[in-house]
C-alpha cells in the first residue's frame, strides 16, 4: 500500500513537472506565433507603404481641362516633389505651365509616355521640352504628342547630371 502511494505521489509530482513544461512550451510557442503575425502585419505595411509611395502623383485638372479633352498627366514621385503641371491648352500639340520649386535639382532629362484610353502604351517615351527654371519660376513646357488625343501622360525624370537644353 505504501508503494502505491508513493508511486501515485511520484506520478503527481511528475504530472505537475509535466503540467509546467507543456505550459511553458505552449507560452513559448504562443510568443512565436505573436511574432510571426508580427513580422508578417509588418512586412505587408512596408510593402503597401512602398507601393503606394512609388506610384505616379495625378496632377490636378481645372473644370475646362477637362472638358477640352486634356490627358491627365501623372508625374513621377520624385519629380513630383519638384515640378507642377498646370494650364495644359492645345497649343503646338499640347502646352502646359511647368513650375519648379527647387527643392531638388532639376532632371538631366524629362521624358514623357503616352497611353490610350484601354491604358496601353502609346509610341515610346518622348523628351519634354521645356525652358530651364530657377526656384520658384515656371516655363511652358511642350509636348510633341504621338497621338491625336492621348488619355493620360506620364512623366518622368532621368538625374545624371545637370539640365540639358532639350533644343
Amino acid at each position: 500500500m505504501r508503494q502505491h502511494r508513493a508511486r501515485r505521489a511520484l506520478d503527481s509530482q511528475t504530472a505537475a513537472k509535466f503540467a509546467r513544461v507543456l505550459r511553458s512550451a505552449l507560452g513559448i510557442m504562443k510568443s512565436m506565433i505573436i511574432c510571426r503575425i508580427k513580422f508578417i502585419f509588418a512586412t505587408w505595411i512596408i510593402v503597401y507603404v512602398s507601393t503606394v509611395g512609388a506610384s505616379n502623383v495625378t496632377q490636378p485638372q481645372t473644370k475646362a481641362e477637362s472638358e477640352w479633352g486634356l490627358p491627365v498627366i501623372e508625374v513621377d514621385p520624385k519629380l513630383a516633389a519638384i515640378l507642377s503641371v498646370t494650364r495644359c491648352q492645345w497649343i503646338s500639340g499640347m502646352s502646359c505651365r511647368i513650375t519648379y520649386n527647387g527643392k531638388n535639382v532639376l532632371p538631366s532629362e524629362v521624358f514623357f509616355v503616352e497611353f490610350d484610353s484601354s491604358g496601353k502604351q502609346v509610341g515610346n517615351k518622348v523628351r519634354l521640352i521645356y525652358p530651364e527654371l530657377k526656384p520658384g519660376h515656371f516655363g511652358v513646357a511642350t509636348f510633341g504628342l504621338r497621338s491625336k488625343h492621348p488619355a493620360r501622360i506620364v512623366l518622368s525624370g532621368i538625374w545624371e547630371g545637370p539640365w540639358k537644353n532639350p533644343y
